[in-house]
């Protein structure tokens, strides 16, 4: 679901925006955890096919680590490398 708006929007209709856009789209997936897994909800298949697509995740909410404020991000190498330099 997305925040703050709550909604689980359909892979395909990120997929939509992710092809028409020209820039990263970037999905935030801080409580996808709680996603009920018989939607088959996922966006892996995003990264795996856009090369513009950022997923962002975190452990703060679905493992109760709030504490740590750990995070991390999911996206195409060619993307992900200039961030590791």
């Amino acid at each position: 679901p997305q925040a703050p708006s709550g909604r689980l929007d359909p892979v395909a209709a990120l997929a939509e925006v992710a092809r028409s856009f020209r820039g990263l789209l970037l999905v935030d997936e801080a409580y996808v955890d709680f996603v009920d897994p018989a939607l088959g909800h996922d966006s892996l298949t995003l990264v795996r096919t856009l090369p513009n697509v950022l997923l962002l995740r975190t452990m703060s909410k679905g493992y109760s680590l709030a504490g740590l404020r750990f995070a991390y991000g999911i996206g195409a190498p060619d993307l992900i490398a200039p961030m590791l330099t």
